[in-house]
């Protein structure tokens, strides 16, 4: 943490250089969904960045994220793999 003096690591750095004139913008990054790890690095650099500029906003978003999820201390039931099987009808 920023407490502890840690810095971002160097390979997000370079990830992000790298990108050149290609690089993502805070939007995107907010707005990135799990399946193109692109925006890993830049979240990294961009929760650092809200770490050591803006704590607070960093800890209502935690709060924000923490608040939208249910616990429990009981275990869930496991969700289908399969929910339907889709047909279709064949041309002939």
């Amino acid at each position: 943490s920023r407490g502890d003096g840690v810095r971002p690591r160097e390979v997000l750095v370079d990830q992000v250089a790298a990108d050149g004139a290609n690089r993502m913008h805070v939007a995107e990054i907010v707005h990135a969904t799990y399946g193109n790890f692109r925006f890993y690095p830049y979240a990294g650099l961009f929760f650092g960045w809200l770490d050591a500029h803006d704590p607070a906003r960093l800890a209502a978003a935690r709060q924000a994220i923490l608040a939208a999820i249910t616990w429990s201390a009981e275990p869930v039931a496991p969700l289908p793999h399969i929910y339907e099987t889709i047909t279709g009808a064949t041309n002939g």
